[in-house]
């Protein structure tokens, strides 16, 4: 099995955290989900720069599905 690239890697977290079980915390049994991420500290401010684009990203998509919710 080929290991992802750290983009692959930090592509994918936009999905996992917009699933619903992710933010509701659902499957763990009652325990507190602690999630890591695990990359080269020579990495950092890369792996920033994408969380930051990503919070920005999937704030726009919220307030879109807010809007169509209201409507």
């Amino acid at each position: 099995m080929a290991k992802l690239g750290l983009d692959d890697r930090l592509n994918q977290i936009e999905d996992k955290i917009s699933e619903k079980s992710f933010r509701e915390n659902k499957g763990l049994g009652n325990e507190v989900g602690y999630y890591i991420f695990d990359y080269d500290p020579r990495e950092e401010l890369y792996v920033r720069n994408h969380w930051k684009q990503t919070l920005i990203l999937l704030q726009k998509h919220l307030v879109t599905k807010e809007t169509r919710a209201e409507k």
